[in-house]
């Protein structure tokens, strides 16, 4: 068993790709507790296959989201040692949409009629929570009660601090060579419709 960061040096930990937020996530976090990031062996593995490959020893750890953290947890399989994410901020903004510029001036309408459905699909999602969560266990194979514990939470819109916080913390960690304002990223269209 795994008592101190330290003991992860060297470890197979997989992500659900190599160089995304997981990487920069687990690295930042081992770095900050005693270990040495650039000792471990990141491997790709979906991340429902994780738990399984702990448990069995072809992999050492990985970070885990929703709902297969605590499906995990509940089966005996895995066990938290941290939470690399409270490093980046309390709150930050994990999934986006985006497309090139010159794509977003060429498809204005498309886009216009995507925004539109994105908020349908929020709207629904929030006023029938039972659908969703049975949508949702039977995708992921985890239990209904599993699924369930997960707060429902969906962002409102673009908060530029949400994307700036995962910017920053990506350049501190030397996973992008320098910060750069995340309003660089957003459709300034955006925030007039």
């Amino acid at each position: 068993p795994i008592t101190t960061v330290a003991q992860l040096n060297g470890a197979t930990i997989s992500v659900a790709a190599l160089g995304d937020l997981f990487t920069i996530g687990t690295s930042a976090w081992v770095d900050a507790n005693g270990g040495n990031s650039h000792t471990l062996n990141f491997v790709e593995l979906p991340v429902p296959s994780a738990p399984a490959a702990i448990a069995s020893g072809r992999i050492t750890g990985a970070l885990l989201v929703e709902p297969f953290l605590q499906d995990g947890i509940d089966r005996g399989m895995i066990r938290v040692l941290g939470h690399p994410y409270d490093l980046i901020a309390p709150r930050f903004g994990i999934t986006y949409y985006f497309c090139s510029a010159s794509f977003a001036a060429s498809n204005a309408d498309l886009l216009a009629r995507f925004r539109r459905a994105i908020v349908q699909q929020v709207t629904y999602a929030y006023a029938h929570k039972s659908e969703i969560y049975a949508l949702a266990s039977k995708l992921s194979g985890t239990s209904l009660a599993t699924v369930q514990h997960i707060p429902f939470v969906i962002g409102s819109g673009i908060d530029a601090k949400m994307i700036q916080s995962v910017i920053d913390y990506a350049a501190r960690n030397k996973f992008i060579p320098k910060t750069f304002p995340a309003t660089e990223l957003i459709d300034p269209l955006i925030t007039a419709r």
